[in-house]
């Protein structure tokens, strides 16, 4: 059925549940699992304050985003040695940007036929004002989409 899967993995509980799905659905389809994370650049959330990123230093912006990607590696390793334990092949993609772009982007470039995202669980007004990962996901993408819970 499906021969490439995409799952984002942001390292938390919630994307490792999309993960355990998207290793059963490759299991039975011989898909090739894609573990993508995305580095929200530039817009680095939580880390300085509205406005302050105009002051920073290249420099410490870059240490900051390698900082970033060498965590983010480490992560989607980690999550790949699951996939290879199942049986299964993957791949590793640490990308920058607004994460449902990017996750839609890279989907679109490699031919993938499902994206699995976990639901971080944002509802409400809160979704409304901020929006959610997998809900942007669902909308952009050109191939379907499995929220897990």
């Amino acid at each position: 059925m499906f021969k490439k899967i995409l799952v984002g993995i942001d390292g938390s509980a919630k994307g490792d549940k999309a993960l355990e799905m998207a290793i059963g659905l490759a299991k039975e389809s011989g898909a090739e699992i894609h573990l993508v994370h995305v580095i929200p650049w530039p817009n680095l959330p939580n880390v300085f304050p509205p406005g302050a990123i105009a002051y920073v230093p290249e420099s410490v912006i870059q240490d900051l985003t390698n900082e970033l990607k060498a965590k983010a590696e480490k992560t989607l390793k980690e999550r790949l040695l699951k996939v290879e334990e199942a049986g299964v092949s993957g791949k590793i993609k640490v990308l920058e940007g607004e994460p449902a772009s990017a996750i839609v982007n890279y989907a679109q470039e490699e031919g993938v036929e499902l994206i699995v995202v976990g639901n971080r669980g944002i509802s409400g007004v809160k979704e409304l004002l901020l929006g959610s990962v997998s809900h942007k996901v669902s909308q952009l993408a050109r191939c379907p989409v499995l929220i897990v819970k």
